[in-house]
């Protein structure tokens, strides 16, 4: 079969489309474009697809966590926000969010949601698309210290 597929269209004899087969699935091929300084610009290696970072990179934390937990304002974030937890040698760990204005300054009157993983005992990162307020990070065994890495 071709890897240039035409439509139906009577009479003509069809438009041609590019298309390659992949594992034995044909794959429909696009040009894609931007509008750029001059009006519209093919993508390619030369020209490569312009993107910005929305509110992503302006909070970057790292820190550590032993018998207290640690408390870590994001609310300049509007998203996303990375998490990183790393937990000591032995340890288990949770981090936890909230979305309650003012949970950074007065922890102990937000309302606080365990994160996606848990409790980790291994190296576990999740990404929250939507704005938050805190994160709050806790040993929860061991007596090693844990760390924690924060980019929102």
């Amino acid at each position: 079969m071709s890897d240039s597929p035409r439509d139906n269209a009577p009479l003509t004899g069809g438009l041609k489309f590019a298309a390659k087969f992949v594992a034995g699935v044909m794959h429909l091929r696009a040009l894609c474009q931007f509008e750029g300084v001059d009006g519209m610009a093919d993508v390619s290696a030369d020209n490569p697809l312009p993107v910005a970072l929305m509110g992503g990179g302006s909070i970057a934390v790292s820190g550590t966590s032993a018998s207290m937990p640690a408390v870590v304002d994001v609310s300049g974030s509007p998203g996303p926000v990375t998490v990183t937890v790393i937990p000591g040698a032995g340890n288990t760990s949770k981090a936890e969010y909230s979305t309650t204005p003012g949970a950074a300054t007065h922890p102990g009157a937000a309302n606080w949601q365990a994160w996606p993983p848990g409790t980790v005992s291994v190296i576990a990162t999740d990404v929250f698309l939507g704005r938050l307020a805190a994160l709050r990070f806790t040993r929860v065994t061991g007596s090693a210290t844990d760390t924690y890495e924060v980019l929102a």
